[in-house]
């Protein structure tokens, strides 16, 4: 029996990345996931950006290009119009693996979980996280941003990213793991 693909949004914010958002967008679309919503929000970039969306409206759900107040308030913008059941963030310098879409939709399908912490390879390997330390340090996320999944409805249960922090997300994940239960504490994805 083949499994139900979940609608995953992806949301991808930028702002003068000329030189590694090609890469970005090419490693959504090589996902061949057919049940995608890919969201790029444009801080209204000043350099070869907005070309290289141009190059790539076609395969991009919505483009969005106008100032904003930062980071956060870009991603709050993606969330707001996120149509997926789940959503995902992909920093314009960063890039999925093959079948990055696949497993994060067979492990929301197979799981009750309402989100999802993969490994994610950067300067090294991140991941997983120590929701014991969740009270009383900020190093209970080990991962990165990159590989983090979660149901859209409750990311709108915990709320939008907080724009007066630096570490917005930080905050975000301490607020969802205090108030989500749905967890599962031993996933491994490589993105």
């Amino acid at each position: 029996m083949e499994q139900i693909k979940k609608k995953i949004t992806i949301i991808t914010v930028v702002k003068n990345a000329q030189y590694t958002l090609e890469n970005c967008i090419k490693s959504v679309l090589a996902q061949n996931y057919n049940n995608l919503e890919y969201i790029i929000i444009d801080g209204n970039s000043s350099d070869g950006t907005k070309e290289i969306l141009n190059k790539y409206k076609n395969n991009i759900s919505k483009i969005i290009t106008e100032k904003d107040d930062g980071i956060w308030d870009a991603m709050n913008k993606g969330i707001k119009i996120a149509s997926g059941e789940i959503i995902g963030f992909l920093n314009s310098d960063d890039f999925y693996f093959d079948n990055t879409l696949e497993m994060v939709n067979k492990y929301f399908s197979k799981n009750e979980i309402d989100f999802l912490f993969g490994s994610v390879q950067k300067y090294k390997l991140m991941h997983g996280y120590s929701p014991w330390k969740i009270h009383w340090s900020f190093g209970f996320y080990t991962s990165h941003s990159v590989g983090f999944f979660i149901i859209k409805k409750k990311h709108l249960e915990v709320g939008l990213y907080n724009k007066k922090y630096l570490s917005a997300d930080l905050d975000f994940f301490y607020k969802m793991m205090v108030n989500l239960q749905k967890v599962d504490f031993h996933l491994k994805l490589i993105i």
